[in-house]
């Protein structure tokens, strides 16, 4: 019996040296479909809106754009845009409101292509559609892989009717960038968490502090990222509270 049970091991073993190439060959396909469906993902949200490229200027892409005598300057307003209010460059007073990284977007966008909306508008679908790529990612991430729950929900998501005025309105490309930027964060925060390479933190901080630059309701994830954390990685509380921590670095700067 002790011969038998030895023989069964041995098998075992000759079983898992035979199964072990394989799994990397499985693991090289999983990559590869993640990469088609995320494309796919990115192509249905850029063709949902690409009619939208065809659009002029609406609501608020006035105030931020075609009134804004700053970012007209291009790329010499951009001085300004950081050390001035949002609507600066409108009514040339200060207000409450401080979103430069997306006033040099399209400030960026005017020194290329001034007063045309429709390179605006591509931009925005653009940005759209890598950030549909990014969350699909993302989210197979949370769930282990599973890439039907995954592409189904990122699929949704990117349909829902609710982000037509963000895609169809130039202005809005705060808002996509906001999201694209807290996506990135969170994602350099668990490779951090995995790794424990500082890069992986550092990106992460750099990542959070240009969400809240695109718009400052990026820093609710100051919040959402815990409660992410809890759920998803099961940590334990202390390594919870010291993951977050470091991001409280560019909320303390974006404030002041």
């Amino acid at each position: 019996m002790a011969h038998q049970k030895k023989l069964t091991r041995k098998e075992k073993i000759e079983m898992t040296k035979t199964v072990s190439p394989a799994q990397p060959q499985k693991k090289k396909q999983t990559h590869q479909l993640k990469l088609y469906l995320g494309i796919i993902v990115a192509v249905f949200s850029f063709l949902l809106y690409v009619q939208t490229v065809h659009y002029t200027y609406t609501l608020d892409d006035y105030s931020t754009i075609k009134e804004n005598h700053v970012v007209q300057q291009g790329l010499k307003g951009i001085g300004t845009l950081f050390t001035t209010s949002y609507r600066y460059g409108y009514w040339a007073s200060n207000d409450e409101l401080y979103r430069p990284l997306s006033l040099v977007l399209f400030a960026i966008e005017w020194q290329m292509f001034p007063d045309t909306p429709p390179f605006g508008h591509f931009i925005n679908v653009c940005l759209y559609a890598f950030t549909g790529f990014l969350l699909f990612n993302f989210l197979s991430r949370l769930f282990k892989n599973n890439l039907v729950i995954s592409f189904i929900a990122t699929m949704l998501f990117m349909a829902h009717p609710v982000h037509t005025e963000v895609v169809a309105n130039i202005k809005s490309g705060d808002e996509i960038l906001c999201l694209l930027f807290s996506i990135l964060t969170i994602n350099w925060l668990l490779d951090y968490l995995e790794t424990n390479k500082t890069s992986k933190l550092v990106y992460s901080i750099l990542a959070f502090f240009a969400a809240m630059m695109s718009k400052e309701s990026a820093i609710t994830m100051i919040v959402v990222i815990p409660f992410l954390l809890y759920v998803f990685k099961n940590l334990p509380k202390n390594r919870n509270i010291t993951a977050v921590l470091p991001l409280l670095i560019p909320v303390v700067i974006y404030m002041l």
